[in-house]
């Protein structure tokens, strides 16, 4: 998103002009509660990087661990950050850590497909069964498809890139990618070139929950 403010007659748009994260979610109004209690995530620092490949479609996906397994908990929506891209598809796994077995949930193609940015997308609430469950997104876009993720530059790339992102994180068994949805790899020490590696790294995906069954329009916000 761009932020612009007016500064001595003119609009320096230069004030913020960036994909931004998000580190938290809280209701500035008594009036207008939260509508999640659980926001999941790998990536508060947004993104920072991003794969790019010939190939008309990849896949990057977010295995989470549920925070409270005792408790009745439905995810409600996904956000997600677009680079470049003609369209998405959003899958899920609510039962476990299975990244074989994914139920689409959300299709944004065609005349339908979301504009770049960050997108936070409604789907049916779904109930989660299981200790893990699963986030993925499949990028679509002829000319050669783009995976937005946040990464720590300096310790992949050798400082190369600004050292805004040098406090990112990341473990193994969070955030993978895949060309073909069936063979995933971790993106956790991941080889990319042949001098280079990602440290450091995870998918930007997004999952939010809710305590009790909600009824939600799916759409865009």
């Amino acid at each position: 998103r761009t932020y612009e403010k007016e500064v001595d007659s003119f609009i320096d748009y230069l004030i913020e002009n960036a994909i931004i994260g998000i580190d938290d979610i809280y209701s500035i109004s008594e009036e207008e509660p939260l509508e999640y209690d659980n926001l999941y995530e790998y990536d508060p620092l947004g993104m920072s990087n991003a794969f790019g490949w010939n190939y008309d479609s990849g896949y990057a996906a977010n295995v989470f661990e549920r925070k409270d397994i005792a408790s009745d908990e439905y995810l409600t929506s996904v956000g997600i950050y677009i680079p470049v891209t003609e369209g998405i598809e959003v899958y899920i796994n609510a039962e476990n850590n299975d990244l074989t077995t994914l139920t689409k949930v959300a299709t944004y193609t065609g005349n339908n497909a979301l504009t770049p940015g960050y997108h936070t997308i409604n789907i049916t609430p779904t109930k989660l069964t299981g200790a893990n469950f699963i986030v993925a997104v499949k990028y679509i876009n002829q000319d050669g498809v783009v995976i937005p993720f946040e990464c720590n530059n300096k310790e992949s790339f050798g400082a190369l890139y600004s050292d805004f992102w040098d406090t990112a994180t990341s473990n193994a068994n969070e955030s993978y990618r895949s060309f073909d949805g069936q063979t995933w790899d971790d993106l956790d020490n991941l080889q990319v070139t042949m001098i280079d590696y990602l440290k450091e790294t995870n998918a930007c995906i997004k999952a939010f929950t809710t305590e009790q069954e909600p009824v939600v329009d799916t759409t865009v916000a």
